[in-house]
């Protein structure tokens, strides 16, 4: 029905004048086709979708250069007022090429048709966005790639000006190069040299400047492959596995650190079929640590330091390190002309070893060879570029100039204005006595002291109670929520009437204007019984939001509801406005409130079973749409609700007496749809684990009946297809198993793949498992 009623109004509005409309949520990356907001590089080409947009003949580019006009009347796209240039126009889509020398930053995209324009709509630009085209060009699953022998060619778009390129196939790099695609405005052709090993269905990782881009396969295998390596018997007392970050056939998995703070340890490489033990002393400055290795972000390398440690960890941990590289034949060890106390990824697929000091050296993970690094600005809290406002915020106190210690009662923000952290200070903890919002630069300075406007002070979420016993986690801090607008170049602090009487929200500018009050609509109040208000920054349109109630809460309370969601405008003149849940309804806010892609979603709260839910209520901030989404048929309720920004999704169990009996449910927040996975038969309960957006693959595992063993299932999320992937033989639990000593399991989407110990009937870590999902 929110569907049906969003298509008429759309629909009503153009027809009414015939001009286009652009749908809220319809910039999308032509290539990932990732959920609004999208983002983009310079150059690149968005697909924008609505109504209106173009004449009702399709029209499609032949080439270079792509005309910024077409049709009678002609349809223009600016995008922060710059001319875009038009690749495909529809009545329905606009394919358009971003204009290559836009700055990063907030872009507004507005069509037009003659004199007819659309409202704007808004992503972001981002100075890199790698992006690989699909096969079939929905986003997702096998990568298109020509192949010419060895030789693969790719095509990419937002790989940055002169910024290194790597493609990498399960974390194996290929020798690769780029150029424009002279045919395709708006391309890149990356060709690369397919790397030795190579295998169908292994991840195609594309990393530009640093940054990873979107997940597709290399080609594909068919069914998900299941390998297994048997532990020596040396590592009975098996306490870790560890994997790269995109490899997914290399692991080192280590016993109990020694007496001299050494691990032993083993790689385990599935592509060779092997367990190798290593020499020397993989040690950790950390004793507690269960293992010496470390993966490097973006890479399919492993790290560790070499032992002894230092005397002095603080340092540096020792000047030996050693690389585990899939590439190489075995270990590689440097020795480096000082202690390290940690290692780093390079954009060019190196690693830079960092010393305390400041020092690094970069290291060629092939060969060893050494070089200088670049000086490293100290970190925080040592006089960084933010650590002085960090310590200030960890300290929670701040001298004004006058010598009086006042208390802070925000926590560090979001983002810097002018180069200025705001916080909100007052002389008491409950913020009553002189609240003031004050802007410091990046030496902890105040450089501005604004006075709260009359009669009101910041709202101070009460006190979370200490734990029921010993040894609890302490208690989050409560912290005035506020947040940063850069483009404003306003602080909002949530605040309150000094009576209580009012919730609203100042705006304080980072210049000599006073601030000023905007207050909430008659009756509503920030839902403030829990210690941890969140403000939650809504891209598509420029807006604040949060979670309100009608009642004003004064203390705390484990289960804090809400009545609805109160948003607040960022322009200058910026109105509040409140959307009341249908119904008498009521959500929790504590118990898995959240936002994904400027959706607000929150369960109800069943005062009976704690933590048990029946409906998920949704706000759409985009098309200011609050809506409710009610079990699938057969469902008792739900637990433990998990957001997937990636398909705009939460998943969540389905329970009747335990999570999972019943199955999965999928909250589709874009359709507004709830689907179930049931479990299947055989088993007791599922439990799920994660979503691989590459192949768009749920993985969960099973507990069989009468708990006799658990297995990996695969839900195919299109088709709902099921895959029950058979466990290695005498593999009985797989990632953990009651009275077992260790569990081990990753799910990795950047491999797309699983890795877990395996156990056998007695409960023993007897290997190794490795499934390939495809």
């Amino acid at each position: 029905m929110r569907a049906v009623m969003m298509c008429l109004l759309l629909a009503s509005a153009a027809a009414a004048q015939m001009a286009p409309v652009v749908n809220p949520r319809g910039v999308r990356n032509e290539f990932s086709l990732r959920p609004a907001p999208a983002a983009a590089a310079p150059g690149s080409l968005v697909r924008v979708t609505g109504i209106n947009l173009g004449g009702p003949e399709s029209w499609k580019a032949q080439g270079a250069p792509l005309p910024t006009e077409v049709g009678t009347p002609p349809v223009q796209v600016l995008i922060n007022n710059r001319a875009a240039g038009l690749a495909e126009v529809s009545p329905g889509a606009i394919v358009c090429q971003v204009p290559e020398d836009l700055p990063p930053g907030q872009a507004l995209l507005v069509v037009k048709r003659g004199e007819a324009q659309s409202r704007a709509a808004r992503f972001e630009l981002r100075r890199l966005a790698p992006v690989l085209r699909s096969l079939d060009g929905s986003g997702f699953g096998a990568a298109e790639a020509a192949r010419e022998g060895t030789t693969v060619r790719l095509r990419a778009m937002g790989l940055g000006q002169e910024e290194p390129v790597r493609v990498l196939l399960d974390g194996v790099p290929a020798v690769a190069a780029t150029a424009p695609a002279a045919e395709r405005p708006g391309e890149v052709e990356i060709r690369l040299e397919e790397p030795a090993g190579a295998q169908p269905g292994d991840m195609v990782q594309l990393v530009a400047g640093g940054v990873l881009g979107n997940l597709l396969t290399y080609g594909r295998q068919g069914k998900s492959s299941v390998a297994w390596l048997r532990l020596p018997e040396e590592l009975a007392d098996l306490k870790s596995v560890v994997q790269p970050d995109l490899r997914s056939g290399l692991a080192v998995a280590s016993g109990a650190r020694t007496t001299e703070g050494c691990y032993p340890s083993w790689i385990m490489d599935f592509g060779k079929e092997s367990v190798t033990p290593m020499e020397g002393c993989p040690t950790a400055a950390n004793r507690q640590a269960v293992t010496a290795f470390v993966p490097v972000l973006n890479t399919g390398l492993l790290t560790a330091f070499l032992g002894p440690v230092e005397d002095d960890p603080t340092n540096g941990i020792s000047p030996r390190l050693r690389i585990v590289n899939p590439q190489l034949a075995g270990p590689l060890d440097v020795v480096l002309p000082f202690a390290a106390a940690g290692v780093a990824a390079q954009p060019d697929g190196q690693i830079l070893a960092l010393g305390p000091g400041g020092n690094s050296a970069r290291v060629n993970v092939e060969t060893g060879e050494l070089s200088e690094g670049p000086p490293l600005l100290p970190g925080p809290g040592t006089g960084g570029a933010t650590g002085a406002i960090q310590t200030i915020v960890r300290d929670r106190e701040i001298d004004l100039g006058d010598g009086v210690k006042r208390k802070v009662l925000s926590g560090m923000p979001r983002q810097l204005v002018a180069q200025m952290a705001p916080l909100v200070v007052a002389d008491d903890a409950a913020g009553t006595q002189n609240p003031k919002a004050v802007f410091i630069d990046l030496q902890g300075q105040v450089q501005l002291v604004k006075e709260f406007p009359q009669g009101w002070q910041p709202l101070v979420p009460p006190t979370a109670p200490p734990p029921p016993s010993q040894g609890g986690p302490a208690p989050a801090l409560s912290l005035v929520p506020a947040d940063v607008d850069a483009a404003t170049r306003l602080y909002y602090a949530v605040s309150k009437s000094e009576d209580g009487t009012k919730h609203g929200v100042v705006a304080f500018p980072a210049n000599e204007n006073p601030a000023r009050v905007v207050e909430f609509p008659e009756g509503w109040y920030v839902s403030a019984c829990t210690n941890n208000i969140a403000v939650f920054p809504l891209e598509l349109t420029q807006r604040l939001a949060l979670f309100g109630t009608k009642v004003r809460e004064r203390q705390f309370r484990a289960q804090c509801t809400a009545r609805g969601f109160v948003e607040f405008d960022l322009r200058p003149q910026g109105v509040t406005r409140a959307f009341e849940l249908p119904g008498q309804g009521e959500f929790n806010v504590t118990g898995g409130a959240n936002e994904i892609n400027d959706f607000l979603y929150g369960t109800d709260a069943d005062p009976v079973q704690r933590g048990a839910s029946s409906t998920m209520f949704v706000f759409d901030s985009a098309t200011e749409a609050v809506f409710r989404m009610d079990l699938p048929g057969g469902v008792a309720s739900f637990m433990q609700p998990r957001p997937f920004a990636e398909l705009n999704l939460v998943v969540a169990m389905a329970r009747e007496r335990v999570p999972g009996d019943q199955g999965i449910v999928l909250f589709d927040l874009e359709k507004g749809e709830a689907q179930l996975l049931p479990t299947p038969a055989d088993f007791d309960t599922m439990q799920f684990l994660s979503i691989m957006p590459g192949t768009l693959k749920l993985v969960a595992k099973g507990m069989r009946s009468g708990g006799s063993g658990s297995q990996y299932l695969i839900f195919d999320l299109l088709t709902r297809d099921l895959e029950m992937v058979a466990n290695p033989e005498r593999v009985v639990w797989v990632g953990a198993a009651q009275g077992a000593t260790i569990a081990g399991e990753r799910v990795n989407p950047k491999s797309n793949s699983v890795m877990a110990v395996g156990f056998d009937a007695e409960r023993k870590a007897a290997g190794l498992m490795l499934i390939k999902i495809q």
